[in-house]
C-alpha cells in the first residue's frame, strides 16, 4: 500500500511539474519581426519593419536593432597652404554596424545602470560598437594610432546619427522627443498594453545597408534584465538590382563598358531631342 501511495505521489508531483513548466513556457516572450526579408529592387524607396512581442508582467522593454557589419572609407577635409579645401587624411573603418537603433518603453537611463547599458549595447555613446571597430590605412590596412582610430570611428558614428542610421543621442534621454520619430514611424517609445503586448516599427531608408540584421528585446524589471529574446531579418537585392550588382563584382570590365555605352546613348538622345540652337 505504501508503495502505491509513493508512486501516486511521484506521479502527481511529475504532473504538477509538467503543468508548471508548460505554464512558464507559455509566458516566454516571443519576438516577431515582419517582414523577415526586405527585397530591394529598382523601385525600392525604403521599408518599415514591424517588431512585436509580449513583456512579462511589470517589465519594461529595451529594443536594439543592429545592421550588418560594414567597411567604410572616411575622408577628413582641411585647408592646404591656407587656400585649398581638400582631403588631408583618410582611413577605412572596419567591423562597425551600418545600422544601430535603440527603442525603449522608458528612457534607458531610468531603466538600466551605465554598466548594463554598455553590456547590452544600448548606451548613447555606442561604447561597445566603438570598442570593436577599428580604423586602418586604406591601402595597406595597417592600424592607425589609438588617437586617430578614435577620431575616425567616432566621426563615422556621428555621420550615421546625422543620416538616421543610428539613434539620435537625445532619444536615449527623451524617448518622446519629436525628432526621434524619424527611425520609428509608430513613435520611438514602446508602449505595452495591459497584457504586456507591444508593437513598434523601424524605418529603413532607401539606401538601407544590405545583409542580415539582428533584433534583441530585453525585458527589465527593477533595474535588472529578467529575460531577453532575439530575432533576425534580411535586406537583399532582387531582380535587376541584384543582376547589376553581381555583374559589377564578377564582370567589372563588362559592367564598365555597359555603363559607358548607356551614358553615351543618353547623351546622344538628349542631344537629338534637345538640339543646341545656333547663335544669331
Amino acid at each position: 500500500m505504501r508503495v502505491v501511495v509513493a508512486l501516486a505521489a511521484i506521479l502527481l508531483a511529475a504532473l504538477l511539474a509538467a503543468t508548471r513548466s508548460s505554464a512558464w513556457a507559455d509566458e516566454e516572450p516571443e519576438l516577431v519581426v515582419l517582414p523577415e526579408t526586405v527585397d530591394v529592387g529598382l523601385d525600392f524607396s525604403g521599408a518599415d519593419i514591424t517588431i512585436s512581442g509580449t513583456a512579462p508582467e511589470g517589465a519594461d522593454v529595451v529594443l536594439v536593432v543592429d545592421g550588418p557589419i560594414d567597411s567604410v572609407k572616411i575622408r577628413k577635409k582641411g585647408k592646404v597652404m591656407g587656400l585649398f579645401w581638400m582631403t588631408v587624411e583618410q582611413a577605412e573603418v572596419e567591423e562597425m554596424p551600418a545600422f544601430h537603433m535603440v527603442l525603449s518603453s522608458e528612457s534607458v537611463e531610468h531603466l538600466l545602470s551605465r554598466e548594463q547599458q554598455v553590456r547590452l549595447g544600448v548606451d548613447p555613446e555606442s561604447s561597445n560598437i566603438l570598442d570593436q571597430a577599428q580604423a586602418v590605412e586604406p591601402g595597406d590596412e595597417s592600424a592607425l594610432s589609438e588617437e586617430k582610430q578614435a577620431e575616425f570611428v567616432t566621426a563615422l558614428r556621428d555621420m550615421y546619427i546625422r543620416e538616421g542610421q543610428y539613434t539620435p543621442w537625445r532619444c536615449y534621454h527623451e524617448a518622446e522627443a519629436a525628432d526621434c520619430d524619424a527611425a520609428a514611424p509608430a513613435g520611438s517609445i514602446i508602449q505595452p498594453d495591459d497584457s504586456g503586448r507591444w508593437e513598434t516599427s523601424i524605418g529603413l531608408p532607401s539606401d538601407a545597408p544590405l545583409g542580415g540584421y539582428s533584433v534583441e528585446a530585453h525585458y527589465v524589471r527593477d533595474g535588472q534584465v529578467v529575460v531577453s529574446d532575439s530575432a533576425t531579418f534580411n535586406v537583399e537585392k532582387v531582380g535587376m538590382v541584384d543582376a547589376l550588382g553581381a555583374m559589377a563584382e564578377d564582370k567589372a570590365p563588362l559592367y564598365a563598358a555597359m555603363s559607358l555605352a548607356i551614358a553615351i546613348t543618353i547623351g546622344l538622345t538628349i542631344g537629338f531631342v534637345f538640339p543646341r540652337r545656333g547663335s544669331h
